[in-house]
């Protein structure tokens, strides 16, 4: 049996070859062959390594070559060359320049907008000066074994961490009414408006945050009760100058001195204001509870500060003071938030601004960089193809003595060429679409021109490696051309050249595939979220915060609105249907005395369940009476009121619907039997399954009207329900939301992650199917003769384009076999957090592949079908 052969390391020759002297090289490397031969035959151990060790030990002075480390840069003449060619042959082949221009240019525009978006999205409140020390806090309930953690905090936080923690600076709270209640009305004049964003905040404010006071004083603008600190689009609004200091409004009724005007809030903040007023002005300033949670609290910690142990105090000393409050095994912990985290990467929790999300960014990055891989991708397939039509040129360069580092940086400058012309495209572009981005983005998003200097940084590092990816393929490819088999025009495209082309096919068409089942499935579950039954009525109803009245009152202002033409039902609760707080207690007889089960509750009247269509299971309705009865308080302090539940409690408390009926419960204080259970309806969004639900009847919680019209006319009807309104409450204007309208806010963040990924994908696709175009044109050209002679021996137009076309087919297969499992693992850890959500199913698979197919074939159909009906005798005329 033969052994195999044993040569000396191809590393060590090569390295000799470097520094030896051109004059001793030849016989210098003999000897050493020779040596090697013989150690080869003495069976040395390790000889290999002996050979390369002997090269090492010749690189000294009389054997390295003089000029070793003299530069061989490129001379600028040459440069100068390389560039005159490359733009004569962008210009000779101008269909294929404007294929790689389109798509380099699509490809990179894509990626900068993603890029200013994602900028935009982790950039939330970078700009405080204090903004690494800023932590907000929040707590976990831990109810009956479950947790919820809740981001607004009881009044006693803050006065607590500033006056027994060394670790804290600074603070302020923040109280937003229209969080817990409405929000309030600010009048001046004749005018009425309801102002979302109003907020009171401690006089502290301004050394917490950096946000600049065009007016006023920083240090005393907030102090004195009734003080006001206007937005310029407030002052502007209500004033039409920011020259407003020392001008009063009246907010709910009470009149407040303007004391400041600050900066509107930027988009990229998690502290959203219209107003601010002086914490000292509400109630709560008084207050010192652990248990009324209302207030977003912030507080600056001292440089060094350690925060585990700011924690592990603070937990310590709610425990002493809430602990007998507390039952069985829960618990209360708190935590503090760093401040720059809040957008992205807090738990999901209640904030003055709507969180983002991770994910989301981490996909749109993902398909920024795909579109960019794609436009490369490409470049290279189109380049690498026609590469026949430059072999001549490569063999005359090297027959004159031109190297492969010489080839490779002409060919290097021609990507170089193209890049620069596409970064100039995009980069205009970016600056034309701005606004229609911004749109898209549903944001406000700061123009990177500008305002980000490291936006100038990424355009250089994005065109280096846009040339990079685009162009060393190619310039390699055409850099190892044999000039000899290409003089004699022997040469053809290599077999491995060509797997590759298919190979960058197939990658190109499954990122496609990947990002059409991507699209479906987004907009699949949107739909799936809008047409899915919530368990009440919401077509045609309108939600009203009512102002605060006494019964009568309220009682009259349901009769006025019921006898408006049009009106079906008025009834009445603590909160819209869509929109009920948690942190509620529940006990039930049967449980064990020093245990409870967290809910969700909130005040109902007797017409509520019929307005909203909220369907009993078993049991009856509030009665008016039990809402009357439910305005007194037993011996112990505690309302009598009577209780219903829906079935999630029923189900998690272990009983029946019937069983449960006539138990007596007690919910925080508000005692009496449970008189009925509701079917399940979602009063959230469907991130999160139905919770357990309690519905009681406290008159002075009816904060929310909520109105059944009957559709007929509309607009007629809100008309006429304004002028009873106006009648009934001047003091507050009508306010009105359709609960359908209100409930598809909730999930405006996913419509607007649909809208990016559908335009985004769709731009993807169009640039895959521009390099196909291309490539199927080549493979046209290619061909023809070969198409002629079949035309010739008689095959059909149909043949042919069967012919031309099969083998994109088969590469698009694959790329669907490839593409099609990833999707469907993609898509699933994205629903992953919807509670109710659909499955991506052998449909959605079957439409990205007809997609996939469809576009994909239709793009090589125009090439196939034109070389099919070329005239054969053109083609053959030269043979």
């Amino acid at each position: 049996m033969n052994q195999p052969r044993i040569t000396p390391p191809r590393w060590a020759d090569r390295f000799l070859s470097w520094f030896c002297k051109p004059a001793l090289l030849e016989m210098i490397q003999g000897d050493l062959h020779e040596q090697f031969a013989q150690m080869v035959t003495n069976q040395v151990p390790r000889v290999r390594w002996r050979y390369g060790w002997e090269v090492v030990r010749l690189c000294r002075p009389p054997i390295i070559r003089s000029n070793l480390f003299e530069s061989s840069t490129t001379p600028i003449a040459m440069w100068k060359n390389y560039l005159q060619i490359a733009w004569r042959n962008l210009l000779k082949q101008k269909g294929y320049s404007l294929i790689n221009l389109g798509g380099l240019t699509l490809g990179i525009l894509c990626f900068l907008f993603l890029y200013a978006y994602i900028k935009h999205e982790e950039s939330y409140d970078s700009f405080h000066e204090k903004g690494d020390r800023i932590v907000q806090g929040y707590w976990n309930a831990y109810w009956d074994g479950e947790s919820e953690i809740i981001g607004v905090t009881p009044t006693a936080l803050l006065p607590t961490l500033l006056e027994t923690f060394p670790e804290v600076e600074t603070g302020t709270r923040l109280f937003r009414p229209s969080t817990t209640s409405f929000p309030p009305v600010v009048q001046i004049g004749e005018n009425q408006f309801e102002e979302a964003d109003f907020m009171y905040a401690d006089s502290t404010f301004f050394e917490v945050f950096s946000f600049e006071l065009l007016q006023g004083n920083p240090k005393t603008a907030l102090v004195e009760p009734n003080s006001l600190v206007l937005s310029t689009e407030s002052a502007f609004k209500y004033f039409g100058t920011t020259n407003v200091l020392g001008k009063e409004l009246t907010v709910g009724g009470t009149p407040y001195v303007v004391t400041g005007v600050i900066l509107d809030a930027p988009t990229n903040t998690n502290i959203d204001y219209s107003m601010l007023a002086s914490f000292s002005s509400h109630r709560k300033a008084q207050q010192h509870s652990w248990w009324s949670s209302s207030l977003y609290t912030f507080a600056v910690l001292q440089p060094g500060a350690h925060l585990p142990d700011v924690l592990g105090k603070l937990n310590t000393i709610v425990e002493e003071a809430v602990g007998d409050d507390l039952s069985g095994d829960d618990r209360i912990e708190y935590g503090l938030l760093p401040l720059s985290s809040i957008h992205l990467d807090a738990p999901t929790m209640h904030t003055l601004v709507p969180q983002g999300n991770r994910n989301s960014l981490r996909i749109l990055l993902a398909i920024s960089l795909l579109v960019l891989i794609i436009a490369c991708i490409n470049y290279m397939n189109l380049t690498t193809a026609r590469s026949v039509y430059r072999a001549r040129e490569v063999g005359v360069r090297k027959v004159m003595g031109a190297l492969k580092a010489s080839i490779f940086q002409q060919f290097m400058s021609e990507a170089f060429v193209l890049t620069v012309f596409s970064m100039a495209l995009a980069i205009g572009g970016m600056f034309l679409l701005y606004p229609q981005f911004e749109q898209l983005a549903g944001a406000q998003v700061a123009q990177p021109f500008t305002q980000d200097t490291s936006f100038w940084y990424y355009v250089l590092i994005i065109g280096a490696v846009v040339t990079f990816l685009a162009g060393s393929y190619p310039a390699l490819v055409l850099a190892n051309f044999k000039p000899l088999q290409v003089l004699r025009g022997s040469f053809k495209g290599s077999l491995s050249g060509q797997a590759l082309r298919k190979g960058l096919v197939i990658v190109q068409f499954a990122i496609s595939a990947v990002l059409i089942f991507g699209t479906i499935t987004i907009t699949r579950q949107l739909d799936y979220l809008k047409s899915t039954p919530l368990g009440y009525n919401q077509d045609q109803v309108i939600s009203v915060p009512m102002p605060r009245a006494g019964r009568q009152d309220r009682m009259a202002m349901k009769e006025q609105l019921r006898s408006v033409p049009g009106v079906k039902a008025v009834g009445a609760a603590t909160h819209s249907p869509h929109y009920i707080l948690g942190g509620y207690s529940l006990w039930v007889e049967g449980m064990e005395q020093d245990r409870s089960m967290s809910v969700v509750a909130q005040a109902i009247d007797d017409d509520y369940l019929a307005t909203t269509g909220i369907q009993l299971v078993t049991g009856r309705n509030f009665t008016m009476e039990e809402i009357v009865r439910s305005r007194e308080e037993n011996e112990e302090g505690q309302t009598p009121t009577p209780i219903l539940v829906n079935q999630a409690a029923v189900k998690k408390l272990g009983e029946t619907p019937e069983s449960i009926l006539g138990k007596q419960a007690n919910m925080n204080g508000r005692v009496g039997p449970i008189v009925g259970v509701v079917k399940d309806f979602h009063f959230r969004s469907l991130h999160e399954e139905v919770e357990p639900l309690v519905m009681f009847s406290e008159e002075w919680q009816l904060h929310h009207i909520v109105i059944k019209l009957d559709g007929n006319d509309v607009s007629q009807t809100l008309t006429g329900l304004t002028e009873q309104w106006t009648q009934l409450s001047p003091e507050r204007p009508f306010g009105y939301q359709f609960l359908d309208e209100s409930y598809a806010a909730m999930y405006e963040k996913e419509e607007r992650l649909g809208n990016i990924i559908g335009i985004f994908s769709s731009i993807t696709i169009f640039i895959a199917c521009l390099g196909l175009f291309g490539l199927a044109s080549f493979t046209a050209v290619q061909r023809s003769k070969e198409v002629a002679v079949r035309r010739v021996l008689g095959a059909s137009g149909s043949q042919v384009v069967v012919l031309l076309g099969r083998q994109f087919l088969v590469l698009m297969a694959i790329a669907l076999l490839i593409a099609l499992p990833l999707g469907y693992y993609f898509c699933q850890q994205w629903l992953a957090s919807f509670a109710y959500r659909i499955t991506p199913g052998v449909g959605i698979a079957l439409l990205a592949s007809a997609a996939v197919i469809g576009l994909g074939m239709f793009t090589v159909s125009f090439e196939s079908i034109k070389a099919a009906l070329a005239n054969p005798i053109k083609n053959l005329k030269s043979e």
